[in-house]
């Protein structure tokens, strides 16, 4: 990733829109960002990576990117950048509460992101992704690392990488993120749950093969496999006793089953004989059935003859009534016919009063158009009359208009004068409340600075009283007790006459009272352990006083000249009103010349108005004239009744109804003689039609009685009545057939039944079944005892054989589990550092050590070349320094016999030179480990400070090298002056009253 171009938009110290234009500084492949100390260089590198990562916080400080400089201002960071060939534009607003352009109050801006794909020329030609969280996500793909491995890798922050040299936990936390080792710490504990499950496994075989052993009442699989044998041995001999006794159960039932088919043979033959008598009887008692049934089938075949007669007469009958039916409406229509032809006679005498009313309606119609130009005139006039009047109450309302508005456009001038001065105020007062906001900031952080002392001091002053566990007077110092015990030591051991170890008298007047070896011993301890802590916490002092110092400057204050908070409080806020004021009077005296200029527009169209109104009412009163005259000479020229258009359209209207009424009343009576005549035509043919139809069936009725006659005759019936007497329904019919044919065929069964089984049972006896019944019962209680010995067996073996396959395939299991286990165990023990016989390091470690290794590889030669061979940075190899971690860092020193040591025992120049060598090793060693990072930039955060003239230019000459090696460009971050003579392609921080702002300088 190869930054190319940087815009901020009141982002923390830059209140106003700043560009830098790192592509201009990559051509010259290292290059100095300078400035003094707080004017904001690190904050370029915050907006990078919040560019690319968006995390919520700047690192240092905990302040949010949003400006407080400049309250109107939107905050926005917009980063293009190059990636294998792709360059892209990422843009990100945090969310943020800005002042309003007008008016009192906040507004609340939500966060959001753009990530872009661009063009050779910079223009974006694909959005990416448009949301916040997916611009992030997509540029952790795209460049193949999260914020984390980031800062480690192309923007090395200030101190971090002190506490990677000095700090075992620091270092190890670094290498875990940007290698992203946690996978390999993932890969041990599996290892360990998966021994863990197979030693559960394990377990519970041996567990099966407990209780199996338990249940069967053995001790092992020889005594289980012994009594196994023994029960295969009963239940073949209980198979074979059971067997022969089925055998005999078997016979038994059939014999029983046998002699109750022949009994039961037996009674089927008597039941059939006596069935056949009962039979015998009722077919002799069926006979006069028969005979009845046989005259009905006779009479049943004359039916249909007498049906078809009975129709024929039901069709004379209609036939008949028909013909009386059109009679009537024969003579019906010939009185119709009669009426009709009198009433369109007396019609017809009315011709001449119909061609009368035709005349009056086409008299009237001829008026029509002169009526229709008469009202249209009429209407026109009463328009014109109408626009005359509107327009004259137009120009009157547009004339009060404009009045109006001159007086308000004259009371708006007055109050605009009244409102310049405090307008044309606004820039001073804008200055005068930043002034007094940034005097109120500085004194509330002197406030915390202060806050800051005073703890520490108590932090010191706690450091320096004895721990309470000894119990000791805490009004007194550590060094006093030492000093007071030390003491009682040498008191303790003086004699008279001989010499004081620390004053040489021989003489003792005034002895201090004896010490104690053990409390001595506790306070060296304490004051031992307390030493690191006070050198912190006095450190921390000295840069809060640094810092304090540097905010009283920065105002021209001093600790004894402060203002009070109060006094800037009410300042700030009397500033903020005056500006408030000034705000509303230049917004006020806006909004009046602008509603000032739209008065005059206003009157400028009212006066418009005024002149158009004017014409208007001069055209509509002259059309009105001319309206009025033609209408007086159309009127001249028309009849009474059509002066008026109402009185005309009734006068048309009447004519044309008694014309159409007397025209109706002539057609409607020649329609009614017409269908009179065509209805009497109608019925004279349905009567003769009427006719015919009663003939004909006259006829065939006579032929139908011919025919019911001859079947009478054929059927043997001396006429219709003997022929009904012997009638039967249809179904009674039926049922008493079907009856004697059941009778019948049941009687012809019987016989053939009973003659086969007689002829079956020729020669047999009946049985004796209750011998029979007794022989199969024995024989069935005897096979159930057998029976119930063999299961007994069965069921004993079956547990033996079910026991005896459950231990095996328990020993069976746990025999398969063990080799597996085995290799577990010593898989986990190898990535947990148990194994015996080698080193206690577990899987993650001993990956950080090979990549740490390589890393110390690439590190040690920059760090060689910075201190001229003198140092070099070495992982603790001796098991009984090295603590479990297996990543403590030491130092050796080559001008002192290659001697290690300690690597937190470096000064800070040497510190920083070290962290620099590791970082830069770092950064090298991650790079050349990912196919996917690509490090098109490398950014080194202040430190250079702590560095001699010789250190400095070795370092420097290191970095210059580095775009040449690696094709990436180089930025270090420093307040420096010596860096700036040595790396002359800079980017100036340069702070101002109203913040910082950025100036590119090249090879000056």
């Amino acid at each position: 990733m190869r930054p190319l171009r940087l815009t901020l938009h009141a982002f923390g110290p830059y209140p106003a829109v700043e560009t830098v234009d790192f592509e201009a500084l990559a051509a010259h492949g290292l290059f100095l960002v300078h400035g003094p100390t707080g004017s904001g260089k690190s904050a370029l590198l915050d907006a990078i990576t919040y560019a690319l990562f968006d995390p919520q916080k700047v690192e240092r400080g905990g302040r949010e990117f949003a400006s407080i400089l400049d309250p109107a201002a939107e905050t926005k960071v917009v980063l293009d950048f190059e990636l294998r060939g792709e360059r892209y534009r990422v843009t990100r607003r945090p969310a943020q509460s800005r002042a309003k352009l007008r008016g009192v109050g906040l507004a609340q801006v939500q966060a959001d992101g753009r990530l872009e794909r661009l063009d050779a020329a910079g223009v974006p030609v694909e959005v990416i992704a448009d949301k916040t969280s997916e611009v992030t996500r997509r540029v952790e793909e795209l460049l193949g690392c999260t914020v984390e491995q980031f800062r480690q890798t192309v923007v090395l922050p200030q101190g971090e990488f002190r506490e990677v040299v000095t700090d075992d936990k620091t270092r190890r936390e670094v290498l875990a993120r940007v290698f992203a080792t946690e996978r390999f710490a993932a890969l041990t504990q599996r290892l360990k749950q998966r021994r863990r499950a197979l030693e559960s496994e394990a377990d519970q075989h041996q567990e099966r093969r407990r209780r199996v052993l338990e249940a069967a009442g053995v001790t092992g699989r020889d005594e289980l496999r012994t009594r196994f044998a023994e029960a295969q041995e009963a239940l073949e001999e209980r198979t074979g006793e059971r067997a022969l006794r089925l055998e005999a159960r078997d016979a038994a039932s059939k014999a029983l089953e046998a002699g109750k088919a022949l009994a039961k043979r037996f009674e089927d033959l008597a039941e059939l004989r006596e069935g056949l008598r009962v039979l015998a009887a009722k077919s002799l008692e069926a006979e006069p059935e028969r005979a009845r049934l046989a005259a009905a089938r006779r009479a049943a075949r004359v039916v249909d003859r007498r049906a078809t007669r009975d129709r024929a007469r039901e069709a004379h009958t209609k036939a008949e009534l028909a013909l009386a039916s059109a009679t009537e409406g024969f003579e019906s229509a010939t009185e119709r016919s009669q009426r009709a032809l009198e009433a369109f006679e007396a019609s017809e005498a009315l011709a001449g009063e119909r061609e009368e009313a035709r005349d009056r309606v086409r008299t009237l119609e001829e008026l029509a158009a002169h009526v229709g130009e008469l009202s249209e005139r009429r209407g026109r006039l009463t328009e014109a009359q109408a626009r005359a009047d509107r327009a004259s109450e137009s120009r009157q309302a547009a004339e009060a208009a404009a009045q109006e508005l001159r007086a308000r456009n004259g009371s708006l001038r007055t109050e605009r004068d009244s409102l310049l001065p405090q307008a044309r105020s606004l820039a001073a007062r804008h200055e005068h409340e930043r002034t007094a906001g940034m005097r109120l900031s500085g004194l509330r952080a002197i406030q915390e600075v202060d806050k800051t002392l005073a703890a520490l001091a108590e932090s010191e002053r706690a450091l320096e009283r004895p721990p309470p566990e000894l119990g000791l007077e805490e009004d007194s110092s550590l060094l006093e007790l030492l000093e007071r015990h030390a003491s009682g030591l040498v008191a303790h051991n003086l004699r008279s006459g001989e010499p004081c170890p620390v004053c040489g008298s021989l003489e003792h007047p005034d002895p201090h009272p004896p010490g104690d070896l053990a409390t001595l011993r506790a306070l060296l301890d304490a004051q031992q352990d307390r030493a690191k802590e006070m050198t912190e916490v006095r450190t921390k002092r000295a840069a809060a006083l640094e810092q304090r110092d540097e905010l009283l400057a920065e105002h021209g204050w001093t600790s004894q000249e402060m203002p009070m908070l109060e006094e800037l409080v009410e300042a700030a806020k009397r500033a903020r009103e005056d500006r408030l004021g000034a705000e509303g009077a230049s917004e006020r005296v806006a909004a009046i010349e602008a509603e000032r200029e739209s008065i005059t527009t206003e009157i400028d169209r009212l006066q418009r108005d005024v002149e158009r109104a004017t014409r208007e009412a001069s055209e509509a009163t002259t059309e009105a004239q001319g309206q009025s005259a033609y209408i007086e000479a159309t009127l001249s020229r028309l009849p009474d009744d059509a002066r008026d258009p109402e009185a005309y359209a009734a006068a048309l209207a009447a004519a044309r109804e008694r014309a159409a009424r007397l025209v109706a009343a002539f057609e409607a009576a020649r329609s009614e003689l017409q269908q009179a005549r065509e209805a009497q035509r109608e019925a004279q043919s349905r009567v003769s039609e009427r006719t015919a139809q009663l003939a004909a069936s006259s006829e065939h009725l006579e032929r139908c009685e011919s025919e019911l006659q001859e079947r009478l005759a054929e059927e043997g019936f001396a006429d219709e009545a003997s022929a009904r007497e012997v009638e039967m329904p249809s179904a009674e019919r039926e049922a008493l057939a079907s009856s004697l044919e059941r009778l019948d065929a049941e009687l012809a069964d019987r016989t053939s039944r009973s003659r086969a089984l007689e002829e079956a049972l020729a020669g047999a006896e009946p049985p004796d079944l209750d011998s029979l019944a007794g022989a199969s019962a024995r024989a069935s209680k005897a096979w159930e005892e057998a029976d119930a010995s063999f299961d007994e067996a069965r069921q004993a073996h079956a547990k033996l054989r079910e026991q005896l396959r459950e231990l095996s395939e328990a020993e069976r299991a746990y025999g398969d589990l063990e080799a597996r286990l085995r290799a577990a165990a010593r898989l986990a023990d190898a990535a947990d550092g148990r194994l015996r016989g080698r080193a206690k390091v577990d899987f993650e470690t001993f990956v950080l050590q090979s990549i740490f290794a390589q890393v110390l590889a690439v590190g040690n030669d920059h760090l060689r070349r910075m201190t001229a061979g003198r140092y070099a940075l070495h992982i603790v190899d001796d098991a009984a320094q090295a603590s479990s971690r297996g990543l403590e860092l030491e130092v050796a020193d080559h001008h002192a016999g290659g001697a290690r040591r300690p690597a937190k025992t470096l000064s800070g120049g040497e510190g920083f030179l070290a962290a620099l060598a590791l970082a830069l090793g770092l950064s090298e060693s991650a790079r050349r480990s990912s196919g996917d990072l690509e490090l098109g930039a490398l950014f080194v955060d202040e430190g250079f400070g702590s560095l001699d003239e010789l250190a400095l230019d070795k370092v420097v000459a290191i970095l210059r090298g580095l775009p040449l090696a690696e094709s990436r460009m180089v930025g270090v971050i420093s307040h420096v002056e010596e860096l700036k003579r040595r790396i002359p392609t800079q980017l100036l921080v340069v702070p101002t009253e109203r913040g910082s702002r950025v100036r590119l300088r090249v090879n000056e």
